[in-house]
């Protein structure tokens, strides 16, 4: 059976916006993306800026201005009043803003709400990697972000063995056109699913990008390991979603050079579709 493809006509993405005061990383306000081309990207991300006084600093007078009646005043930043009786307690979380290798230790800001597994979690998917790596290298102004995830817990296809089943989420970004996603599960254990391409129709900051690949993996499992097109009609206003259902499953051809540079045609093909 041949790829399958779901559109609709096109349509303006909407912008999100999230208090930074939520667990995890999401969409900031007015977060822009841009793309230039090239083997580099570059996220302009507008973030709020909160000084905070170091544990064991000393005190200022104006911290240490006490009413008549035992109680510490407040004092004013920016306009805005301070709780005295916040904690001076901070929690502090590694992330990084580049592109994420799948041997790095630190999720991408955008990636974050998504749990991000090592590699030995990737199973038959490193082929499929080393044909990207190839696509990104064929196209001079296509960048490439790689990310291994976790499928959710509680399912039988949450499972590979004793270990976790990981997804592979490729990002293409590119000057001339809007992002483009491939998805693919690990299959070792595993039949039927395929892989998805996801075109999205105008440029998307990738926080909302990772919003929605993290719908459609959750919607996935909840499924037993099957797409869910309830939730890819409700995201189709974004993206147009394509199954390639056979997608590099032939891992034994890894040093077959033919095999491995007839996928690559195909994928340069796909990502150069408007």
């Amino acid at each position: 059976m041949g790829p399958t493809t779901l559109s609709r006509p096109a349509a303006v993405a909407p912008t999100r916006s999230v208090s930074n005061s939520e667990a995890g990383a999401k969409p900031g306000i007015k977060q822009d993306v841009e793309f230039l081309g090239g083997k580099r990207s570059y996220f302009d991300n507008h973030v709020a800026v909160t000084r905070v006084r170091r544990l064991g600093s000393k005190s200022t007078a104006a911290d240490n201005d006490i009413r008549s009646d035992g109680t510490r005043k407040t004092r004013s930043d920016a306009g805005q009043a301070i709780d005295p009786e916040l904690p001076s307690k901070v929690s502090r979380r590694v992330v990084s803003a580049g592109d994420l290798t799948l041997m790095g230790t630190a999720p991408s800001i955008d990636f974050a709400i998504l749990e991000h597994a090592s590699r030995d979690h990737i199973g038959d998917l490193e082929v499929l990697e080393s044909v990207l790596l190839r696509v990104e290298a064929a196209i001079p102004d296509l960048t490439l972000s790689r990310h291994l995830v976790f499928l959710q817990p509680g399912k039988a296809i949450s499972l590979c063995g004793p270990r976790r089943r990981a997804c592979l989420v490729a990002v293409f970004t590119s000057s001339n056109r809007p992002p483009r996603v491939i998805l693919d599960v690990d299959h070792t254990h595993l039949n039927g699913l395929s892989a998805l391409i996801l075109r999205y129709r105008v440029s998307t900051p990738l926080a909302t990008v990772a919003e929605h690949v993290e719908r459609l993996l959750a919607a996935m499992v909840d499924n037993h390991g099957h797409w869910d097109r309830k939730i890819e009609i409700k995201l189709l206003p974004f993206f147009d979603l394509k199954r390639l259902p056979k997608l590099i499953r032939m891992t034994e051809k890894a040093e077959d050079k033919s095999y491995i540079e007839r996928w690559m045609r195909r994928l340069i093909k796909e990502m150069s579709v408007l």
